[in-house]
């Protein structure tokens, strides 16, 4: 199963197994990014819209308070150079703290009123 998904004016396509799990000791959402193989930017939409249950298309445009494409290619395997950079990058979207981290793990935790 996959559904099209518009991020910043790029179409990326969303598959079931990129799988979201929610963290109760740590009130966080978290799934893990491949950059050869999955976008930063579509886990971030994905993990968000599991935090708010929220259909991706639903959510505001990624583009609102992040360039997508520098956020992808932060998180990008470079072909010169090591394999990762060493990161964190931390932003707000859609009501939500999302941490994108460069070891291919992105966590989004809700507002504190909202945590279950």
């Amino acid at each position: 199963m996959s559904s099209q998904l518009d991020i910043g004016g790029h179409r990326a396509e969303m598959v079931a197994e990129d799988a979201v799990e929610y963290h109760e000791g740590t009130d966080t959402y978290r799934t893990e990014y491949d950059a050869q193989t999955r976008p930063v930017t579509e886990a971030v939409v994905e993990a968000v819209a599991e935090a708010t249950e929220t259909s991706p298309l639903d959510l505001p445009q990624l583009h609102s308070v992040v360039d997508p494409d520098a956020l992808d290619s932060l998180f990008s395997r470079r072909p010169l150079g090591p394999d990762h950079a060493d990161g964190t990058v931390t932003f707000e979207f859609a009501g939500c703290t999302v941490s994108v981290n460069a070891h291919g793990t992105v966590e989004v935790r809700e507002p504190a009123d909202e945590i279950r």
